[in-house]
């Protein structure tokens, strides 16, 4: 299906997904990256791919 979303996550563990497809949009907060793929990953289905390559994870430690 291609990109359906953007999002951000925070040093402090919390993550926003801003939706962009389809005829309604909208941004939800969530407590972490983790729970957006829990519940939006439709069983490995669906995944996360940073643009941006270097983040930290919802415990503050930096990836690349």
């Amino acid at each position: 299906m291609g990109l359906v979303a953007f999002g951000t996550s925070f040093p402090g563990g919390a993550a926003t997904l801003a939706w962009c497809s389809g005829p309604i949009q909208s941004v939800t907060v969530f407590a972490s990256v983790a729970d957006i793929e829990q519940i939006h990953g439709h069983d490995g289905d669906s995944v996360v791919v940073w643009l941006d390559p270097h983040h930290t994870d919802e415990k503050g430690n930096d990836h690349e």
